[in-house]
């Protein structure tokens, strides 16, 4: 069976509660990671544990 195949759980984090805020998403059995801020929430973002770990970052949008 190929592990792309699989059921996976993914569980998205609110810090702040609020859906169009901060988002962090990882997949239950893996050490992936997805964090989205947005442009409104960059200055907050260098007080998360999950910015400050080895990644990729992208920067999505027309400002």
């Amino acid at each position: 069976m190929n592990i792309n195949n699989r059921p996976q759980t993914i569980q998205i984090f609110l810090p702040d509660g609020n859906p169009t805020s901060i988002k962090i998403a990882d997949l239950t059995n893996r050490m992936i990671v997805a964090v989205l801020i947005p442009r409104s929430k960059l200055s907050e973002c260098g007080t998360r544990d999950e910015v400050k770990r080895y990644g990729i970052y992208f920067l999505f949008g027309i400002k």
